[in-house]
């Protein structure tokens, strides 16, 4: 948690999760095979949706943010529910899945109050963390199935 705007509210907002962090598990493959086909389409607020049903949590509002000279790709805010992704920096279809993957795992711990520890800095860090895990394991499950090359 840098110490920048929204500094304490970011903190207060960690101070107030009540559920421990007991880890996730990923969708299933025909849900997968949706969200590749919604990605490629381009309807990114679609894939939100379907993200949110599987997980039985509201969606989250996709925002589409081109502004240049942004060094971020993608911030969630926790306040109006919103994954902003920065589209200069995500040049094609497989990047928005990731990025929009990161924002709804954060988007998920959010809405489910989970907490990664008592301290507010590292369960912020492990959020992050854990949302790199989300969607690297989702990426690799593409993979898997044959449906994304491997890097």
């Amino acid at each position: 948690m840098s110490k920048d705007y929204g500094y304490d509210l970011i903190k207060e907002h960690f101070k107030s999760r009540k559920n421990l962090y007991t880890g996730f598990e990923i969708p299933k493959d025909s849900t997968l095979i949706e969200i590749k086909e919604l990605i490629k389409a381009n309807k990114l607020q679609d894939v939100s949706d379907l993200l949110a049903q599987s997980y039985g949590i509201k969606s989250a509002k996709i925002i589409l943010n081109d502004e240049k000279g942004s060094n971020s790709f993608l911030v969630y805010n926790f306040i109006n529910e919103e994954i902003i992704l920065y589209t200069e920096n995500l040049q094609n279809p497989i990047e928005k899945l990731y990025a929009l993957l990161l924002g709804f795992f954060e988007h998920l711990s959010s809405i489910k109050s989970w907490k990664f520890h008592e301290d507010l800095e590292l369960s912020h860090i492990k959020q992050r963390e854990e949302a790199k895990l989300f969607a690297k394991k989702i990426m690799d499950r593409y993979v898997s199935m044959g449906v994304l090359a491997k890097k």
